[in-house]
């Protein structure tokens, strides 16, 4: 019996493996999820430079606050001044809580006006870091802020 080199063999071996792991990866970019996607992004991201030179002609200012009340839930309050600093009452303020690593954990409120501040009450299913998008409308007239905050 002849001695035969395993060379051809080691070869093989490696470009099998090198195959699996490619179809691997090929399987996981096919069928796992593609992260948050914003509707209408492209929309969106055309209208970006109108809707800041907007917001800088409004001249609002948005801050949010954001603490726990010790009973599993998020206090928020939220301050909107004119170019002045004096307060907006009237407004119409949401805040929309998204995960930043996975959707389907969104948390939709609408803030109500108290004395100047925005207030609301809600609870996050999941501990980590949030945006919270917040924004006021006023006749059409509409500020944007996004904040991120370990929740």
């Amino acid at each position: 019996m002849k001695n035969r080199s395993r060379w051809p063999l080691a070869i093989g071996v490696s470009l099998s493996v090198v195959f699996a792991v490619n179809m691997a990866f090929l399987a996981l970019a096919v069928w796992s999820d593609d992260g948050l996607v914003d509707d209408n992004y492209y929309e969106k991201g055309l209208k970006y430079g109108e809707r800041l030179k907007d917001a800088r002609e409004l001249g609002w200012g948005l801050s949010l606050f954001a603490q726990d009340n010790g009973a599993g839930m998020k206090e928020v309050e939220v301050s909107l001044l004119d170019r002045d600093g004096r307060a907006l009452n009237g407004a119409k303020v949401t805040l929309l809580a998204m995960r930043p690593a996975k959707g389907g954990f969104d948390v939709v409120l609408e803030l109500n006006n108290d004395a100047g501040l925005y207030k609301g009450r809600f609870g996050l299913p999941l501990d980590g870091w949030w945006d919270f998008k917040v924004t006021a409308t006023i006749d059409n007239r509409s500020v944007e802020k996004t904040f991120r905050l370990k929740a």
